[in-house]
């Protein structure tokens, strides 16, 4: 949702040519309202920073910069924890997905 909001930003700066016709807060209140679902991001991470004068900056932040997930909670089911995915096998994913490239190549 972060990338649709920071989307949704720069396109009302560019088709109104004002910088504040959608600023991030706004619109990442657009892209939660409602949800039930959380996530926990590592404001630790040099994404997130600067903070800004009175930590006002984290939003921003993670809508124009992006940041670590550590958490991830939908519709009450863990699908991340400690930044590790909870839901899928990376590793086999990345190995099944190596696999087709290797396959596909070497036709």
């Amino acid at each position: 949702m972060a990338h649709e909001a920071r989307m949704a930003c720069l396109v009302q700066r560019h088709d109104h040519w004002d910088a504040s016709a959608l600023v991030a807060k706004e619109a990442f209140a657009m892209a939660t309202t409602g949800s039930l679902d959380w996530a926990v991001w590592n404001l630790d991470d040099i994404r997130m920073n600067p903070v800004g004068k009175d930590n006002e900056r984290h939003i921003s932040n993670l809508i124009y910069n992006g940041g670590q997930c550590l958490d991830l909670w939908v519709e009450g089911n863990p699908l991340m924890q400690s930044g590790k995915i909870t839901t899928l096998d990376e590793t086999k994913l990345l190995e099944t997905f190596n696999d087709a490239v290797n396959q596909y190549y070497s036709l």
